[in-house]
């Protein structure tokens, strides 16, 4: 699909206007042409392609078309800098797709591409509503649309509970997070969708919210439940008080806790890719920087590294490209790949 989009879009000089579901798939496209660019060059300089055109529309689109594989390839034949896609495409004014927080962790952002070019972060939503919008451009706040469902909010110290108490809109409380229910004009009843969501301001004073995982989604070995968000702002932490400059991350629990020594080898893993080589005393302090800042977030942790019950946390630098690799791949079994929404917590057997 990425290969269809460019293929087409390279060849038109006057888009005003990119769209996605979600902004992690067109960092994927741009990621794409990152590096393919030659092959597409080659391909638009000689009217070649690799699929069959529907129709004499397509044909016209994809004729050989020397003069434009020229000025790309003198856009992009020292790399993709920031103001390479407003060269690309000159009128380019606005790119739309929603910021998904509790995805592989990405540090290079579609805004670094993305120089002279508004952001619109919209819309909120799943495969049940259309929820929300950004309140303005470059706007990664949430506000919730009112007119397409009722919201309830279930207070995040309750969301595991049988009947758990519900809040509406007027009743939320700034700093505070809650899970979504939602009733639909379609039918669906006091619905849980699973999204946590932070009040982290007000517009006209209406809450604006903030994205901050789905409900569940964490890490537990030996009941310390670690919750995502808490995990993820903790590897953030690490890594700039490290100076570790990463470009994606994930992680992962692994190990047994009682051994026929009755020792414990649970631990959480880091998995990482960043813009230099680590040596492994670097790889060394940069783990003990994680689980510190773990410790400091999830006092559960904390006592059970206290007890050894898991061990210290371990770290993997893995080569630049390997999380689009398994994108890629995840994308291809994915019944719905425009909405895969890659994880930053990996689900494994304990």
């Amino acid at each position: 699909m990425r290969y269809l989009y460019l293929r087409f879009a390279l060849v038109c000089e006057d888009i005003v206007h990119a769209v996605s579901m979600y902004d992690d798939y067109i960092l994927g496209v741009v990621r794409y042409l990152e590096q393919n660019w030659q092959m597409l060059c080659d391909e638009i300089e000689q009217g070649t392609y690799q699929f069959t055109p529907i129709d004499a529309s397509d044909s016209e689109w994809l004729a050989p078309n020397p003069k434009r594989a020229q000025v790309l390839r003198e856009i992009l034949k020292d790399g993709l800098k920031p103001d390479s896609i407003h060269r690309i495409w000159p009128l380019l004014q606005l790119v739309s797709g929603a910021s998904k927080i509790g995805t592989f962790v990405q540090y290079e952002n579609l805004e670094h591409y993305l120089e002279g070019i508004e952001r619109d972060n919209s819309p909120y939503g799943a495969t049940e509503a259309m929820m929300g919008i950004a309140p303005g451009i470059n706007d990664k706040r949430i506000v919730l649309l009112p007119h397409i469902c009722f919201f309830e909010f279930i207070p995040l110290s309750q969301v595991d509970e049988e009947h758990p108490q519900t809040l509406t809109m007027s009743e939320l409380s700034d700093g505070e997070t809650y899970e979504l229910v939602i009733t639909t004009q379609a039918g669906l009843y006091r619905y849980r969708i699973g999204d946590l969501l932070k009040v982290v301001g007000r517009k006209e004073g209406c809450p604006l919210f903030q994205f901050e995982g789905r409900k569940g989604i964490g890490i537990d070995l030996t009941s310390e439940k670690s919750p995502e968000s808490a995990l993820r702002n903790a590897l953030i932490v690490a890594a700039l008080r490290s100076k570790v400059s990463l470009k994606a991350s994930c992680m992962y629990g692994e190990g047994e806790r009682f051994r026929e020594d009755g020792t414990s080898t649970l631990r959480y893993v880091v998995q990482f890719e960043a813009k230099k080589e680590l040596s492994e005393e670097e790889l060394e302090d940069f783990a003990k920087e994680i689980d510190k800042q773990i410790c400091n977030v999830i006092k559960t942790y904390a006592e059970v590294r206290k007890n050894n019950v898991i061990q210290p946390l371990k770290v993997e630098q893995v080569p630049i490209g390997s999380f689009s690799t398994f994108e890629e791949k995840a994308r291809k079994m994915s019944s719905n790949p425009l909405q895969y929404k890659r994880p930053f917590i990996m689900k494994l057997e304990i």
